[in-house]
């Protein structure tokens, strides 16, 4: 329940700053596309790097512990691979609205593709940077107990 409360609260957020500015040409998107998607990369190394640390660390006192406790870790690895999912969904997301054309979905309406998956993209992004933040900051606590 938690995770789909902060997946809606990204895409509320994202509806929010589509209202508030809609890129006029596709220069502008791809401006705004490739550091976000660069950004989404650099945090899902971070994801990958903790992922291997959880199942890795079989010496480790504090996470053959934490493995004992089922609910716990496996809430752990969910925070993880939900973070994960979301920064490959955001990556994917600004990364194709680089390369799809700036034309209409419908004509009635003023929709394009290259923004709405620019939005799409940006609505994972902010879920996952939620999600990053309260995964990150149990690793780091579980990092400095062990």
């Amino acid at each position: 329940m938690k995770f789909i409360f902060i997946y809606i609260l990204g895409f509320v957020f994202s509806y929010i700053s589509y209202s508030i500015y809609v890129p006029k040409d596709h220069a502008t998107i791809l401006a705004i596309a490739s550091p976000l998607s660069t950004v989404a990369a650099m945090l899902f190394g971070f994801i990958m790097a903790a992922q291997t640390f959880y199942s890795g660390a079989s010496s480790n006192t504090l996470i053959s512990n934490l493995k004992t406790q089922e609910s716990m870790f496996k809430r752990i690895l969910d925070e993880v691979k939900y973070t994960g999912f979301s920064l490959i969904f955001s990556c994917l997301g600004l990364i194709s609205s680089m390369f799809l054309p700036n034309i209409k979905i419908f004509d009635n309406y003023e929709i394009k593709y290259d923004v709405l998956l620019l939005n799409i993209g940006f609505g994972f992004l902010v879920s996952a940077l939620i999600l990053f933040g309260i995964s990150w900051r149990k690793f780091t606590i579980i990092v400095k107990l062990s």
